[in-house]
């Protein structure tokens, strides 16, 4: 078992590592950058992502949280450039049980996750008070809403969809 901190290596795909190693591998505490820019700094087990880091996209979005396995576990916060984020649980890389979208202007939009996909009850509260629910079943909507919310729901998808990742 070969143990180095500190060390700087170029993967075969171009990204680059800052961090320790074990047995050629990463482990410990590291930044890795990838060939587009997007960068994790945190920890890694096995070559990883693992535990506690932050993962920032090249447009400025942004995860924070737990990895287990190369993957966002646990309790994390995801942030899009225009700085709506999303507050909740990961399970396997998806959204998993309670989550809260909240919007730059101070509007939140709360519910449920099961597999990354909106399920039961989700609450929309607007900046003035007000509060739209509908109901959700495996991602789709079951109930008619305000006009103004539905225009808000969808703004999510942003999120959802475009921050996805897998890189070790």
């Amino acid at each position: 078992m070969v143990t180095k901190e500190n060390e700087q290596i170029t993967l075969p795909d171009g990204s680059r590592y800052e961090g320790d190693l074990k047995n050629r591998q990463k482990e410990g505490k590291g930044v890795l950058t990838t060939p587009d820019g997007s960068r994790y700094e945190g920890g890694f087990k096995k070559d990883k992502k693992e535990g506690t880091g932050v993962y920032t996209w090249i447009d400025g979005a942004r995860y924070e949280g737990g990895f287990v396995n190369g993957q966002k576990e646990g309790n994390g916060v995801l942030t899009a450039p225009d700085g709506t984020r999303y507050e909740g649980n990961f399970k396997n890389d998806k959204r998993k049980g309670k989550g809260v979208y909240i919007y730059p202007d101070g509007q939140r939009y709360e519910g449920e996750f099961v597999n990354g996909q909106k399920e039961g009850r989700w609450v929309f509260t607007a900046t003035d008070g007000r509060r739209y629910e509908e109901q959700f079943k495996i991602g789709t909507r079951l109930n008619n809403a305000h006009l103004r919310y539905l225009a808000w729901a969808n703004a999510t998808s942003l999120i959802d969809d475009q921050y996805s990742f897998d890189v070790s």
